[in-house]
């Protein structure tokens, strides 16, 4: 019977602090062991201030039971804010079934951590960017120095880089760019479309060098070499020369000036005196060739000097250079 007069008089004070205060402003403190409320409906609870949730160590519950239901926690209005503050025990979010966990912001979303940070699937594909919009993706272009690794080496594993017309560059500072597969095969443009591949530079002491094996080096169609052209002279007179000649392979035909020497002058000098191979291209050339003086020539590093007995033809001359180390 104590305890039903106790609980009498707490809804009797309840009671008095809603009708008998009115309109007016009122204060209570309620203390008791345990309190439960129950509601058949809808139970709405609203403060002018700030309400508080307070257990001490004990654990806050919402909407903890097992029974299907949607928990709304703040709005979209304004300057509303949620903030989700935690100790050392960390934050869990959970789902289970084919429930998903979504994150929408009509402006940045930032996730920061000072310790690792992982994006694992189990049982899905991991999307970055595959929606259909029209914006850039940075993967660490922070300026700070580290290492970034996309793929692994296991089993079947594959990496694929795919790109539009705006194309892909891969670009090193100063580094060496590597690419290694083992005993895979290396393809550069083995697609069946017409295209420039180009392999280095003429910039300075630009080396490329291509090693083989055993296997040797396979060269499909023509090889032609580019640059600027060489420059072209005779001990007397001016000769002519082939617009494509380059240091390397080219058509010179002398003038009918007397001359001894035809010269051929690098746009570029050989570190080591070129090894140089010419052949007679007309009559004129192949009757010195023939001659009693004969013809013969010399290198140098910037040079290459074809002799011959003195001449008044227009003798033509094709001639190769390879430089050695």
């Amino acid at each position: 019977m104590k305890n039903i007069f106790k609980g009498l008089g707490l809804v009797l004070m309840a009671l008095l602090l809603v009708v008998g205060v009115g309109a007016g402003s009122a204060n209570a403190a309620l203390t008791m062991a345990a309190l439960a409320v129950t509601s058949d409906g809808a139970l709405t609870v609203t403060s002018a201030g700030a309400m508080g949730f307070v257990s001490g160590a004990n654990a806050i519950n919402l909407g903890a039971d097992a029974a299907a239901k949607t928990i709304t926690v703040g709005n979209i209005t304004g300057a509303t804010a949620v903030n989700i503050n935690t100790g050392t025990g960390g934050s869990t979010v959970t789902t289970t079934g084919a429930g998903d966990f979504v994150v929408a912001s009509a402006d940045t979303v930032l996730v920061d951590a000072a310790g690792v940070l992982e994006l694992n699937s189990s049982a899905g594909v991991i999307g970055i960017g595959n929606d259909a919009v029209a914006q850039n993706i940075n993967v660490g272009t922070g300026a700070a120095a580290r290492t970034i690794t996309v793929g692994n080496v296991t089993g079947a594993t594959a990496v694929n880089i795919n790109t539009g017309t705006g194309g892909s560059a891969i670009t090193t500072t100063n580094g060496t760019l590597g690419l290694i597969t083992g005993t895979g095969a290396i393809n550069i443009g083995a697609d069946a479309a017409a295209k420039t591949i180009t392999v280095g530079n003429a910039t300075g002491a630009t080396t490329v060098a291509i090693t083989s094996g055993t296997g040797g080096i396979d060269l499909t169609g023509h090889v032609v070499t580019l640059g600027a052209q060489p420059t072209f002279t005779q001990s007397a007179g001016t000769p002519t020369a082939s617009a494509y000649a380059t240091d390397h392979a080219g058509y010179v035909i002398s003038d009918t000036t007397a001359h001894t020497t035809v010269v051929v002058t690098f746009a570029q000098a050989y570190a080591n005196a070129p090894y140089c191979t010419f052949s007679a291209d007309n009559s004129a050339a192949a009757a010195l060739v023939g001659s009693a003086g004969g013809v013969w020539g010399t290198t140098s590093t910037t040079a290459l000097t074809i002799t011959h007995a003195s001449d008044t033809t227009a003798a033509a001359w094709n001639y190769i250079c390879v430089g050695g180390e």
